[in-house]
């Protein structure tokens, strides 16, 4: 399990827009914004995981039903990411390490008072 050396709960939407900045070299998280009408090619699992999170963060009455159904407690709004890379975070396989970044589809930050309550990440499959 990977050590969270960039601790994003509890850190304002603004400095995590700071951490996922493009023009920082240095940055320990790369994220896309899910997007209705996606920018991959149809039919993957990135495209999928963007339109449903663009839904989440859309359409308040979606989003609660999901919510309650996987048990997430009201707040005050959603930031959802595709493509979610963590390239300082190396994947090990029986011990050796594999070529390229921990990769996950999607990222939502649950937001309350201007602050990130919490993290989730998603894998989606097709």
């Amino acid at each position: 399990m990977a050590k969270n050396s960039f601790g994003i709960i509890g850190k304002s939407i603004s400095e995590f827009n700071e951490l996922v900045d493009n023009k920082n070299e240095n940055r320990e998280i790369m994220v896309r914004p899910a997007r209705l009408i996606p920018a991959q090619k149809k039919l993957d699992e990135l495209s999928l995981v963007s339109v449903f999170l663009a839904s989440l963060t859309m359409i308040n009455e979606f989003r609660d039903m999901v919510f309650k159904e996987i048990g997430i407690s009201k707040i005050d709004y959603i930031k959802a990411y595709t493509k979610v890379s963590f390239p300082k975070i190396k994947t090990y396989e029986k011990g050796i390490a594999k070529k390229g970044p921990l990769r996950v589809d999607g990222l939502i930050l649950q937001v309350v008072s201007g602050k990130i309550k919490d993290a989730t990440l998603i894998e989606m499959k097709i």
